[in-house]
């Protein structure tokens, strides 16, 4: 595996391949950076379940993967996609169950080092260097019994295991072009005819006046190289990563029947931002992204027909992002506008020519704990098993997002866009205040299967799942509902009072606290058989059907909703009256907005309107799943297969 990201194998599987991301990976500062997003037997991109040690090992905020232990610490990785049993839920995609590796008797470990340097790489034949990627991936393994010396010999009885895996990657993106200006165009003077966009004429020998020159822009363009010719540059961004992982395992006999396992992960990555004051064309965020994943389970043993497996699962992702130290903002270039504490460029764009920015300061913070028990009972040709599944998520996001603006010019007036930049004419300007919202979720599922074993040569499996519906619980009610019968009647809200009428809100009549109601009414059976053909052993058919709901609603749901009026009030101008330099120029300047946000708050029209539907009800997605499968030993080392999935 290029990399060594476990998470790849589930491609490996038939009916699964990778998936566009379509939002699932929402790049390396919210996400981390080894989600795989996959499609089984058509499904979507984020209805697939991951767990860890048979705990949670999903990323709360798009229902994507949280990272896997390196290859070397992992005992089995198994895939299911199609009619898997009940014990199963919360998507309808598939299942994939990681185990991690535990101690032994013997002491067993391993120590290794993969090298990629552009010292050992030959050059491709069309580039011009040898690629410069350097990547160390170098670890350890350990496991086996615990020993204390004169203390405590845990062999028979207790055993550890340890592994450690470091990620060291240095790269320089090259290719990357863009169009600079020139240094005649900086001074204003152009080979082509320019519109001066107040009166609708050419400047004259195609020169803008000096007292013309947008004075932010001026200072914006000291940061930039100086483009030759027709300004075509290329550049190269450098690339400065590390991840550091590390996974510990105890197993613990307690007693003939007891036997208990505590598990932790962690895994940070590292991504180092740019800041080049001579080159902002390079300028990129750095994040801190950090995933812990801790589990506690305990078997039981009741008699040779009765087994509990109990477990207690945590896991946490805290992602931050944000400019590195010395990133100026735009009012440092002379820009009259109101920005965050924390300096950030988030969009700078001449359209045709070059687009600067990053996203600005932020912090996305996932907690999950779960609890599952298991209770497995033989009885006669039965084998039954009986279950609970339990969540408690929550999803916190805390981002400047659109606080220090986004600027763009065009050549639609000037017929040259760095025109437009030098005289700081704007096609566009948005400013917002930022993303916030703090969602919680309990998910809950039963469940009840039987294995009935009818004779030598065939095997009944039944199955039902109750998992019902919760919609995520903002706390702080960052919820609308666009209802057009209210809008018909003329009704205004009576939570937000300045409202545009049909705009309701938790608190209004009619409106669900959490958008959504629960839905209590999902059950999912499932059936399926094995059966000997032959009565020889060598050709089975195998087959089953089975209903699946996607219930976990990904905390992200609502993510668009926090980004409008009036939880993050946002003002976009088409053609300000003021320049670069003086953006808000005949506008009373709605910025910083106060926190919190007032009940009489302005709604300025248009009002973008993000809004679930107006009866309250949602229509959780369901799976209808059937597959048949037939298998043949031909000889002793040879088996076909043949199957349909629908």
């Amino acid at each position: 595996m290029n990399g060594r990201n476990a998470a790849q194998l589930t491609v490996l599987v038939a009916g699964v391949v990778a998936a566009p991301n379509d939002s699932s990976d929402q790049g390396q500062t919210k996400t981390f950076p080894v989600v795989v997003t996959i499609s089984a037997n058509g499904s979507r991109a984020n209805v697939t379940n991951y767990m860890l040690d048979g705990g949670n090992n999903v990323d709360e905020y798009t229902n994507v993967n949280l990272p896997f232990p390196f290859p070397d610490a992992l005992q089995e990785f198994s895939v299911e996609t199609s009619n898997y049993s009940a014990q199963y839920g919360q998507n309808a995609g598939g299942v994939v169950n990681v185990v991690t590796k535990s101690g032994a008797n013997q002491v067993h470990g391993d120590a290794f080092e993969y090298l990629r340097n552009r010292e050992l790489n030959a050059r491709n034949f069309f580039a011009k260097t040898v690629d410069p990627l350097k990547r160390n991936q170098f670890g350890v393994t350990l496991g086996g019994p615990v020993y204390i010396p004169h203390v405590y010999n845990g062999r028979d009885k207790t055993f550890f295991f340890f592994g450690y895996q470091g990620t060291i990657l240095r790269e320089m993106l090259g290719a990357q072009s863009a169009f600079v200006p020139t240094q005649a165009q900086e001074q204003g003077v152009f080979s082509s005819a320019v519109i001066d966009p107040k009166t609708g004429a050419p400047f004259p020998n195609n020169t803008i006046p000096s007292n013309r020159l947008d004075p932010a822009s001026v200072a914006f363009m000291k940061d930039l190289p100086v483009g030759t010719g027709n300004g075509l540059i290329f550049y190269q961004k450098p690339v400065r990563q590390n991840y550091n992982e590390e996974v510990a395992r105890v197993d613990h006999v307690i007693g003939p029947n007891d036997r208990l396992t505590g598990r932790y992960y962690r895994d940070r990555f590292d991504n180092v931002g740019i800041i080049d004051t001579t080159n902002l064309l390079t300028y990129a965020d750095e994040a801190l992204n950090l995933v812990q994943n801790g589990l506690v389970s305990e078997t039981h043993t009741f008699g040779p027909t009765l087994v509990n497996v109990f477990a207690l699962n945590y896991a946490r992702e805290a992602d931050q992002r944000g400019a590195p130290i010395g990133t100026p903002s735009v009012a440092d270039f002379g820009v009259n506008m109101w920005q965050p504490p924390d300096k950030a460029l988030q969009s700078i764009s001449v359209s045709g020519f070059f687009t600067i920015g990053d996203n600005p300061k932020a912090r996305f913070t996932r907690n999950n704990w779960t609890l599952n028990n298991d209770l497995h009972w033989t009885k006669g040709n039965h084998t039954l098993s009986f279950g609970v599944h339990g969540e408690i998520s929550r999803m916190d996001i805390d981002s400047q997002f659109q606080e220090p603006g986004a600027f763009t010019f065009t050549a639609d007036t000037t017929l040259n866009a760095i025109a437009s930049f030098d005289l700081g004419y704007l096609r566009t300007l948005t400013q917002g205040s930022g993303q916030f919202f703090n969602n919680r979720n309990q998910f809950l599922g039963l469940y009840a299967t039987d294995s009935y074993r009818v004779n030598r040569r065939l095997t009944l499996n039944f199955g039902l799942r109750w998992e019902p519906f919760f919609p995520w619980k903002e706390l702080k009610h960052r919820m609308t509902q666009f209802n057009p019968t209210a809008y018909n009647a003329g009704l205004v809200s009576t939570v937000y009072t300045n409202a545009p009428k049909g705009l309701l809100f938790p608190g209004d009549s009619g409106v669900p606290e959490n958008g959504v109601n629960s839905n209590y009414k999902d059950f999912e059976p499932r059936v399926g058989f094995a059966w000997d053909v032959t009565g020889n052993g060598k050709t089975s058919l195998r087959g089953g059907t089975g209903v699946f709901y996607d219930s976990r609603m990904m905390a992200g749901f609502m993510n668009a909703v926090t980004t409008n009026t009036p939880f993050s009030p946002t003002v976009t101008i088409t053609t300000p009256q003021g320049p670069f330099s003086n953006p808000f120029l005949g506008i009373t300047n709605p910025f910083p907005t106060p926190v919190p946000i007032p009940k009489s708050v302005a709604f300025p029209l248009p009002v973008v309107v993000v809004s679930l539907d107006p009866s309250g009800n949602y229509q959780v997605p369901v799976t209808y799943n059937w597959n048949l499968t037939l298998e043949r030993q031909l000889a002793k080392d040879w088996l076909i297969r043949a199957s349909y999935v629908g």
